[in-house]
């Protein structure tokens, strides 16, 4: 109870509520989340990369960026390695906080 009064939340919130947590947490702008996607295939010249781009331009929510994520991966398997990919992906993480559940938020 203490808790939700020194962050402001209202006492009918559970701790599970997301809506209330959101409501409160710092978001990275969605053009700064754009660019970091954008940014995983600096080093990817390949027509793919380029699709990829551009529909990470075209995206409007942050809950669509973050189902580019796999073909991001994908791109980046081919044009280097498995793990690469995986590194490049998870340190994305950080970008979709406030934006989508935590629950959602998990490495590859």
């Amino acid at each position: 109870m203490a808790m939700r009064k020194a962050f402001g939340l209202p006492e009918t919130a559970h701790q599970g509520d997301y809506a209330a947590r959101a409501a409160f947490a710092i978001k990275m702008p969605l053009t700064e989340v754009r660019q970091r996607l954008r940014a995983v295939l600096t080093d990817c010249t390949t027509m793919d990369a380029q699709r990829i781009q551009f529909k990470v331009q075209a995206a409007m929510t942050a809950h669509e960026l973050w189902m580019l994520r796999s073909d991001l991966y994908e791109c980046v398997a081919r044009h280097h390695s498995q793990s690469e990919a995986a590194r490049r992906i998870n340190a994305l993480l950080p970008c979709f906080d406030g934006w989508l559940p935590s629950r959602q938020l998990a490495r590859i």
